[in-house]
């Protein structure tokens, strides 16, 4: 048998595994779940963007505490106004905390 034919038979016995596991889709990056993983990497890369807008978002929340007051009613729609601020600002950093939590038990 001359050596070109015999090389030749021999890298067909080698691939041959190769091409049994790339025939019943072992060659994929994460295996037979490659769709799956890659499905669950695109919802948590969403969920990222999702949160980094809000968290920007919160950023951009201009603060009026430091208005003059100029008399007792005046100070005190003032404090009221502070006291809301600060509650919304509140919720909406424990709903970010919420879903940074979630955002973390995807990962």
């Amino acid at each position: 048998m001359p050596d070109d034919e015999r090389i030749l038979k021999s890298l067909q016995q080698e691939f041959k595994p190769m091409d049994r596991k790339y025939a019943q889709g072992e060659l994929r990056v994460f295996g037979r779940n490659s769709t799956q993983i890659l499905n669950e990497l695109d919802k948590i890369r969403r969920k990222q963007i999702n949160l980094a807008t809000e968290h920007i978002s919160l950023d951009g929340v201009v603060d009026n505490s430091h208005q003059d007051v100029a008399d007792d009613q005046d100070h005190e729609v003032g404090y009221q106004k502070n006291v809301d601020n600060f509650q919304k600002r509140e919720a909406n950093l424990i709903n970010l905390m919420d879903k940074l939590d979630d955002l973390g038990q995807m990962m």
